[in-house]
């Protein structure tokens, strides 16, 4: 999790197990994206959800990352 997402964020396809989760987990060792994340996310899906991954931490689903966008 976390650069994990970042580096998925970086390719053109997406795709998910049905077990799979996402997180942007930088925040909670105290450090911020550093593979793109924070540029590539708010674009993949929204300001908005891109904040609540990046200010929280949590993990979201595979058919809540479907839901965004974050997957294909």
């Amino acid at each position: 999790m976390g650069a994990g997402s970042d580096l998925a964020c970086i390719c053109d396809l997406r795709i998910r197990a049905d077990t799979a989760r996402f997180a942007e987990s930088f925040v909670k060792i105290g450090t911020i994206p550093g593979d793109g994340g924070a540029w590539l996310l708010p674009r993949i899906v929204g300001w908005s959800k891109a904040c609540k991954m990046a200010l929280t931490g949590d993990a979201v689903s595979a058919q809540e990352a479907l839901a965004c966008g974050l997957v294909s």
